[in-house]
Parts: structure tokens; C-alpha cells; sequence
């Protein structure tokens, strides 16, 4: 029987927009480092790759594996601030998800499971009101990163991992990492893009499914 519902952040719960990215120009903009649209591609690029390399996130050691990457010299407090800009990265329309997760969290322990700083990702759901929802929330600056088997048995909390159900948008980190720590899951794939039993293409779906 599910008891909890382990969610992603990140185009799961919140949409990712491609202009988000800017944050990172803003940052080198507070910094007064001069800098171009492609440094700020680069940059992104970098940080999206980091955890192929590390398993947790850490300021300073993310700071210095973009240095040798990108063509500016980023200071140690780069991510602090980049950070500040981000926790902005939200649309008021992302408040429509409250709706199946008001349904949800009168059913099941709903849980955040998020690939980033907690400072960030909280902020944002904070933001949008929907950190009410939900009885913890779990990020990789505290914890190994997805698909590490860790971060999904801490996300079960006082619950077995039959007890819980994943829902992410990412089939390689959330859904083969929930399932090698034996945890069903729920891929959203609003593209059809995978081949997977159990997926959804909207996360209204919810609703109907559990």
C-alpha cells in the first residue's frame, strides 16, 4: 500500500524555462565581471553536467569545476548569488499545480526529492505556496544525488520502499534511480518520448492514477 509520494522539483512540480539561464548573467552582472551571452551558455553547461562528476552538491566545488570550463574566472561566492537570481525562476501559473497536490496530500505523505540546494529549490516552491503540501523535502547539498540509492531511501523517511511511489520527469535519474532502490515509480513524459508501462503525460493525471 503507497503511503508517500516522492516528487521532483524541476519539470516535475515546476516547469524549467530556457530564459532561466539568465540568471547566471545576472550574477556575473552583481559580480561586475564582463562577460558574454555565450559565457553564460557555457556556464549553464557546466553546472548541468556537475553531477556527472560529483555526487553532492557543494558551493565551492561546483565554483571550481566551472572555472576550468568557462572562460571567466568565477569568484567562490559566484553560486551564492547565482543562487539568489534562481530562487526567482517561477511563473505565477505554476501555482495551478496546487489543485491535484491538495488532492494528493489528503490521500498520501507527499515528499520533494530535488537534484540542487535546498536554499534555491525551497524558496521557489515557498514562493508559489506550495511548500504547505508537504512533510519534508530532500536536497542534494545535504544528501548523494539522484539516482544514488540514498537520496531515495532518505526520501522514504519512516517508510519501506514498497510503501512509496516516485513521480519525475527524468527517466535515467528519477525513475531507474527510484527502481534500483526498490521504489515504483510514475514517469511524466508530456513528449511520449520513453518507452515506460507507467507514465503520465500531464501531471493532473495524478488524480485518476492514484
Amino acid at each position: 500500500m503507497i503511503k508517500r509520494i516522492i516528487l521532483d522539483e524541476d519539470n516535475t512540480l515546476i516547469p524549467w524555462h530556457s530564459e532561466y539561464i539568465k540568471s547566471y548573467g545576472y550574477a556575473l552582472d552583481e559580480l561586475g565581471i564582463p562577460h558574454t551571452e555565450e559565457d553564460v551558455f557555457e556556464i549553464d553547461a557546466g553546472i548541468d553536467i556537475y553531477e556527472k562528476y560529483y555526487n553532492i552538491y557543494d558551493r565551492k566545488a561546483m565554483n571550481d569545476f566551472v572555472n576550468e570550463r568557462v572562460k571567466v574566472d568565477l569568484p567562490d561566492n559566484f553560486t551564492d548569488i547565482a543562487i539568489k537570481y534562481l530562487a526567482k525562476c517561477y511563473k505565477e501559473e505554476d501555482k495551478s499545480i496546487s489543485k491535484v497536490l491538495e488532492y494528493l496530500s489528503s490521500k498520501y505523505e507527499l515528499v520533494v526529492l530535488s537534484n540542487w540546494f535546498r536554499e534555491n529549490q525551497e524558496s521557489r516552491l515557498k514562493s508559489l505556496g506550495l511548500d504547505k503540501y508537504f512533510v519534508d523535502m530532500v536536497f542534494t547539498d545535504e544528501v548523494l544525488n539522484k539516482p544514488n540509492k540514498e537520496a531515495f531511501i532518505k526520501a522514504c523517511g519512516p517508510y519501506k520502499p514498497d510503501e512509496c511511489i516516485m513521480v519525475g520527469d527524468n527517466y535515467e535519474i528519477d525513475i531507474k534511480g527510484a527502481e534500483n532502490a526498490g521504489i515504483k515509480a510514475i514517469l511524466l513524459d508530456p513528449n511520449n518520448k520513453y518507452e515506460y508501462e507507467n507514465k503520465i503525460k500531464n501531471i493532473n493525471e495524478l488524480e485518476e492514477l492514484l
